[in-house]
């Protein structure tokens, strides 16, 4: 993004190279600007392993450290042999142009790249005890070129960071054509795992989500764009499980909580230690969604049997036998699932049942009671009564021939 940070990077890198090259001064033309070769074609971007304790020490001993870094990476240069060019974009982050011998795109070209930077890095381990994270950029030929390189190296720092690696190339970042697998692309695996969560195979979960944020990271490579991908991810895993699965409302509330967790992480390890418990919350939901799906299953045969057989004297124990579970868990799972216990749906159904037989029939109180279930006249009189506010014959009064649809 071409902003004010941008903007004071870019001024910094046009008076490094201005005052590393007479030539470049008499440049006024911008498009002579973006062409001009200079004997450096390599960006390598610095930054500080630990950030926090050196912001901790005074303005002037900052300067003075970062003096001494800028006078150890210009001798490393000399004692090597290699043009180039130095300068501190901010407190602990340094960025540097060499001259890459090999600028074709090759293999040999990154290792002559990171072979330099690692010698860099070890002197001033030695010499100083500082730790840095690198990035280094491609060899281009013009300075238009160098600009990117810069980018690039800024961009893989960041990555780097993200990876705990002490130092990464670009080249590092990006597979070589052809050798990624067409399944592997993590679109194609998030439908995988949608496959599996529908089919209940709860022991591929935790896989297949370690393989998606491992691809992730491969293919957006900044630790931004990760993380947003990343996110995108859990959001549509979350649609999944609200829109498949039973009882994923708790994890839907945790979804903000994931997000405020993901944009806090500093390295790729805590991200797949989150990813990890995130795994293991989907396999909890699964697991408990296919035993409240079971749980329905066996409340809709329950009810279908009840259709079936309410004109006679049926208990619970009965229809907790034909279904297959004990007297008490039926009797506990019913009221939870149905809303109210067996012997009131069972009367509801009754009623329901006997109404019609009213409206449609010719048939006397006593008739319809024992025809519906019912062992007396009497009880069955003062149940129709419980749900209709009304006795039989005055329900029978207002609606004797009207058929229900």
């Amino acid at each position: 993004m071409y902003d004010r940070q941008f903007e004071r990077e870019l001024s910094i890198i046009n008076d490094l190279l201005l005052g590393y090259s007479s030539k470049f001064s008499h440049l006024l033309d911008n498009a002579d600007l973006m062409t001009y070769e200079l004997p450096l074609n390599t960006a390598v971007v610095f930054k500080l392993s630990s950030e926090a304790d050196y912001y901790k020490k005074s303005n002037f001993t900052r300067r003075d450290e970062e003096n001494e870094i800028i006078q150890i990476i210009k001798n490393t240069g000399r004692e090597e042999n290699i043009e180039l060019a130095v300068s501190n974009i901010y407190p602990g982050y340094f960025v540097l142009f060499f001259k890459n011998e090999v600028l074709s795109p090759s293999n040999e070209s990154y290792q002559q790249s990171l072979n330099f930077v690692r010698t860099i890095l070890d002197r001033l381990k030695a010499e100083k005890g500082w730790k840095f994270t690198c990035g280094i950029g491609r060899s281009y030929e013009k300075i238009k070129g160098l600009l990117f390189s810069y980018r690039e190296a800024a961009d893989v720092c960041e990555t780097a960071a993200f990876q705990q690696k002490e130092v990464a190339h670009i080249e590092e970042l990006f597979l070589p054509a052809g050798s990624r697998d067409e399944k592997e692309n993590f679109l194609d695996l998030e439908e995988e795992l949608f496959e599996n969560i529908d089919r209940g195979n709860d022991d591929l979960i935790p896989g297949i989500m370690k393989s998606i944020v491992v691809n992730i990271c491969r293919e957006k490579i900044q630790p931004d764009k990760i993380k947003l991908t990343v996110m995108e991810f859990i959001n549509d895993l979350i649609k999944k499980l609200e829109e498949d699965l039973v009882d994923s409302g708790r994890f839907l509330d945790n979804y903000y909580q994931y997000v405020e967790k993901i944009i806090g992480l500093a390295t790729e390890d805590e991200l797949f230690v989150l990813i990890e418990r995130l795994s293991t919350r989907v396999i909890d939901i699964i697991r408990r969604s296919g035993n409240v799906l079971k749980d329905q299953k066996q409340i809709r045969r329950a009810l279908l049997y009840m259709e079936d057989n309410y004109n006679r004297d049926l208990t619970l124990e009965e229809v907790a036998d034909e279904i297959g579970l004990s007297f008490y868990y039926f009797s506990h799972l019913f009221k939870e699932e149905v809303g109210e216990n067996f012997i009131t749906y069972l009367n509801r159904l009754r009623i329901r049942k006997a109404k019609e037989l009213l409206k449609e029939t010719n048939l006397n109180i006593s008739e319809i009671a024992f025809k519906v279930g019912f062992n007396t006249p009497n009880y069955f009189t003062r149940v129709f009564k419980e749900f209709v506010n009304m006795p039989p014959s005055k329900y029978r009064t207002e609606n004797f021939g009207q058929k229900g649809f």
